[in-house]
């Protein structure tokens, strides 16, 4: 078999002949299950607080959300909502567990171009219950990542029809202009949304249409490189702010070039964490990679290339195809330079469709369907369970601090938010014990430091508490330049 073969699929069938979307009474049927499914594992969560973090300052206090941006979907919800009802949280999670629905049917249509109903029905319903979604349903910020699931399912979906159905122009003007609409104005996640077009041309690969279809790519890729182009200032100013970050030194305990490091790690850690979301926290950090970890993913592509021409290669070519799919979107997270987080459970909302359409291979392969089925409902069923636990976490903003320190009890911001809500709540003592903590753990934290000059400015501390704290040296030297700046003379 050659490479050619190999990547467009000659000699190999897909799972559907014709992958063509049907509608009918019992798709409606399904669809109106999973949309209440949706709404029943996250109706614990409606009543959830603001967590501080982009909630506070980028949402409840930030005077632009009050005004509209018609030219983001995102910011026009926002805006209404806020307009509408204030700082009531209740429409806002509303809101989230709708979007979250509506990503669910779309992932189950999408998943019928693959599978069997009843198969893609099954993906979609792991898809509801995955409580790696928390983070982008619960978190009001996290909102970000339903819609860009969304702008990447539509336009694919509309894509893919008129593939089917080349005369209907209709549906690829529309795809276009999401994909146009979507990259133009909602900047905030350019980074991931950029790399749709590499999705059209691996799954046109696996459709074997590739070589018709090829043209149909080069408007997507144009407007990826017009905003490229058009925002290169911007993201080259991100590039040097964060190529500065202390965190890039805080990473790696084995020497080696990072252009290695950072994928092999990025793609097995969160590989991890979407099929063993066992201990979920906002901050997966402080990262120390070790070998293992830093080879784990390029193991796992080996490994699937390499038993693609040893043991049944229909099923190693869809699973190879699977892999790089979920690999797309995390591209941004095997930056060298740390351009987004290498771990973050918001980032896995969409690739986990990936990770579920490789179960569903392995559980469509498996002859014993009975027991494939009664292992998929067990997983569904402790999905399920560890989703509710986790929402209620997101109701009360000094439980859902305190859970994410116990789970990273070396995370510098874990502790730094934390103490913002004391500050918030006006009790600066114990705001400072976190702020403390915080620069305990990580010296160069800019941030610990100019918390706690805030939280200094609102309590009455003597010389005496000063030399208390274990970091002395920093606050006598705050206090120190803090009664210069007020005219207060030394003696």
């Amino acid at each position: 078999m050659t490479i050619w073969r190999f990547f467009t699929g000659d000699n190999f069938s897909n799972f559907r002949k014709k992958p063509i979307i049907k509608f009918s009474i019992r798709n409606k049927h399904a669809y109106l299950l999973l949309i209440w499914v949706c709404f029943l594992i996250y109706a614990n969560s409606i009543k959830g607080t603001f967590l501080g973090l982009d909630d506070i300052e980028g949402l409840a206090k930030n005077p632009h959300t009050l005004v509209y941006n018609w030219n983001s979907i995102t910011a026009i919800i926002n805006t209404t909502i806020f307009r509408v009802f204030g700082n009531n949280l209740l429409p806002q999670h509303l809101v989230s567990i709708t979007l979250h629905a509506i990503n669910t049917c779309l992932v189950f249509t999408f998943l019928k171009l693959f599978f069997s109903k009843k198969t893609s029905f099954l993906g979609a319903l792991l898809f509801a219950v995955h409580p790696i979604h928390t983070e982008a349903v619960v978190w009001v910020s996290g909102r970000g990542y339903l819609f860009l699931s969304i702008f990447i399912l539509a336009p694919y979906l509309l894509y893919h029809k008129f593939r089917d159905r080349a005369n209907y122009y209709l549906y690829y003007i529309l795809s276009l202009l999401l994909f146009f609409y979507f990259i133009k104005n909602e900047s905030y996640i350019f980074g991931f949304y950029a790399f749709f077009p590499l999705m059209l041309i691996l799954l046109d690969f696996y459709f074997k249409r590739a070589g018709r279809n090829c043209y149909l790519w080069i408007p997507f890729l144009l407007v990826v490189i017009i905003k490229l182009g058009l925002s290169g200032g911007a993201i080259q100013s991100k590039l040097m702010e964060y190529s500065n970050a202390p965190i890039i030194d805080r990473l790696i305990d084995t020497p080696g070039p990072y252009f290695y490091v950072f994928p092999g790690y990025a793609i097995f850690a969160n590989l991890l964490l979407i099929l063993f979301p066992a201990h979920l926290t906002f901050y997966h950090e402080p990262l120390v990679i070790n070998i293992e970890e830093q080879m784990g993913g390029w193991t796992l592509l080996l490994a699937i290339l390499f038993t693609t021409w040893l043991g049944n290669r229909k099923l190693c070519r869809d699973l190879f195809y699977v892999f790089l799919f979920y690999c797309i979107f995390l591209i941004p997270c095997m930056s060298p330079l740390p351009i987004a987080s290498i771990m973050a459970e918001r980032y896995l909302y969409f690739p986990s469709i990936a990770v579920i359409m490789g179960l569903l291979i392995i559980y469509e392969w498996n002859n014993n369907k009975k027991l494939a089925l009664s292992i998929l409902i067990i997983i569904m069923l402790l999905f399920c369970i560890k989703t509710v636990l986790r929402n209620n976490d997101y109701t009360n903003s000094f439980v859902f601090w305190k859970k994410t320190i116990i789970v990273s009890p070396n995370s510098d911001r874990a502790h730094i938010n934390l103490g913002n809500i004391y500050f918030y709540k006006g009790n600066y003592k114990q705001a400072m014990l976190y702020y403390e903590k915080a620069l305990n753990l990580n010296t160069d934290s800019e941030l610990a430091k100019d918390n706690m000059s805030k939280a200094l400015r609102r309590m009455d501390w003597s010389l005496t508490d000063f030399a208390k704290s274990r970091n002395y040296e920093y606050l006598i030297g705050w206090f120190m330049n803090d009664m210069i700046k007020r005219g207060v003379k030394l003696r």
